[in-house]
């Protein structure tokens, strides 16, 4: 046998794509893909495509399953984790409490801004390219003097 020349490697099976309409590119981390394959969140895909839409509690009576359950599976999995909550109280002049609201402010409207030019383009159903509203709240305020014991 000669090196290079002995084997050419096997040509892929050409394979044809699926409908544009059917297609949609979605990105889809490790998380939500174990999230996908709980052999409960199967049944429930399995159901919904063969059956049609239900709500959780139909879908909990098919199942034999609580309807706590179903709902909990219904949700989305990349949304699941993505809400963070945050309490610091911290000693500030009044001039570093602005600087800080101010760079808050500016790290806000630089990914809302940057997230605005992205999906300018998607028209129509925001859902279906995995958009949803996020509400994010900023408090920052002047506290009384601490007490001395």
């Amino acid at each position: 046998m000669t090196g290079a020349s002995a084997a050419t490697p096997p040509t892929p099976a050409p394979t044809t794509p699926l409908p544009s309409s059917r297609t949609t590119a979605r990105r889809v981390d490790v998380a939500a893909m174990k999230a996908f394959a709980h052999p409960l969140r199967m049944q429930i895909y399995r159901h919904l495509q063969e059956q049609g839409a239900a709500t959780s509690a139909q879908l909990a009576r098919l199942l034999g399953e609580s309807s706590g359950q179903t709902s909990y599976h219904l949700q989305d999995p990349t949304w699941r984790w993505t809400g963070t909550r945050s309490q610091t109280i911290a000693t500030f002049t009044a001039e570093e409490s602005i600087a800080l609201n101010d760079a808050l402010s500016a790290v806000v409207e630089e990914h809302v801004e940057a997230a605005r030019e992205r999906h300018d383009e998607v028209s129509g159903d925001a859902g279906a390219a995995g958009l949803r509203r996020v509400q994010l709240l900023i408090h920052s305020f002047p506290l009384p003097p601490a007490r001395t014991v």
